[in-house]
């Protein structure tokens, strides 16, 4: 007797995207819910609903980091910001591609204003925070960030296991190839600093976009700086170092404390009366040793102000044996004077100590 054994194959069950997406507006305050709304990706098919972008046919590509080592460490990064889009481009494939301008999803809880920031993230709580810049003032060359619910013909309930994506819908030309390419020097002219993404390896950092493009998106959250209805407030400028003295080169974090929602910040790290950053909370390296004053102006709808931190950030070499405390100068009561120690003041108290140590010793010998 032959015994035939029957064996069921399981058909392959596919993984699946995020096919919800959560939208929230909140208040200054962080935490109050101005304004919300739960959508599935179906309701975003429909152009009745919300305009579509893509044509599904069309390509969209991102870029990944260019492995590009070299002494010269200003060329270095130069080669890996890759101007001319030649690398490591066409490796990256982001599909053909349908989805949702970022901004039309964020109009439908009220939008973003200057100064506003909006928090995108993935089901297993990865995420970014982008500047309202980037997602209402982008231009051609970087083009619209994307929310993408199709890609080659799937779904997120279908086989497109990364939607719903953020892509960026970059024009064609920037790159030889003539295509859909969202490079690396897109973002570094589209973004200020704080917001660019560098993959890091071996103690080394290069930039790309493809870290840009968040998986399985299930949330955004725009955190205002303004209420809706209330007149803004004019801000009012402080602001920090994470440290104030060390050795040339010296790299300082500077933060901005300023009240009232400042929409806008100029930096001068030396206070020479050239902007320097553009960013709210930059990064700066002084090569020259030095005694540095540093001006932050902030500004909004309602206004603008300013505070210098006088001879604040001291830069030596390995030799020196500098100590001071800053002296700060602005519009506002908060700030203060303090004197600056130099070898000079030193040198000088010394001698006044020495001179009148041998007064003393005259006088008791003359008894």
């Amino acid at each position: 007797m032959i015994l035939m054994a029957v064996i069921a194959v399981a058909e392959p069950v596919l993984a699946s995207g995020t096919a919800n997406l959560y939208i929230k507006k909140l208040a200054p305050d962080g935490t109050t819910i101005i304004s919300e709304k739960t959508l599935n990706y179906k309701w975003l098919m429909d152009p009745g609903n919300i305009p579509v972008m893509g044509d599904g046919t069309t390509r969209y590509y991102h870029q990944g980091p260019v492995f590009i080592d070299d002494a010269d460490e200003e060329k270095e990064q130069a080669l890996r910001w890759n101007k001319v889009e030649n690398t490591n481009i066409r490796e990256k494939d982001m599909g053909a591609l349908k989805g949702a301008n970022l901004k039309n999803l964020c109009n439908l809880v009220g939008g973003m204003s200057p100064g506003d920031t909006i928090k995108i993230k993935a089901s297993d709580g990865f995420n970014k925070t982008f500047a309202y810049k980037n997602v209402y003032d982008y231009s051609k060359r970087e083009g619209p960030m994307v929310i993408c619910w199709y890609k080659d013909g799937l779904y997120p309930d279908t086989g497109y296991t990364e939607g719903m994506r953020l892509v960026w819908f970059a024009d064609t030309s920037s790159n030889p190839w003539g295509i859909n390419a969202f490079g690396n020097w897109d973002w570094h002219e589209a973004a200020d600093s704080e917001y660019w993404y560098y993959y890091r390896s071996g103690g080394e950092s290069y930039p790309t976009t493809t870290g840009l493009s968040i998986q399985n998106i299930c949330e955004l959250t725009i955190y205002s700086v303004k209420q809706a209805g209330m007149s803004a407030i004019a801000p009012v400028c402080m602001f920090s170092a994470d440290k104030a003295s060390g050795n040339a080169p010296l790299t300082i974090k500077f933060t901005d404390l300023s009240a009232n929602f400042p929409a806008s910040w100029a930096w001068d790290f030396d206070n020479d009366g050239k902007i320097d950053s553009t960013a709210k909370n930059p990064s700066h390296t002084y090569n020259t040793p030095g005694i540095y004053s540093v001006k932050l102006t902030v500004s909004n709808a309602a206004g603008s102000d300013n505070g210098i931190k006088v001879d604040y950030i001291i830069v030596i070499t390995e030799a020196s044996n500098v100590s001071s405390q800053p002296k700060i100068s602005g519009n506002a009561g908060k700030r203060s004077n303090w004197p600056i120690i130099t070898p000079a003041t030193i040198s000088i108290v010394t001698t006044v100590v020495i001179i009148s140590m041998g007064i003393i010793f005259f006088r008791m010998r003359r008894r």
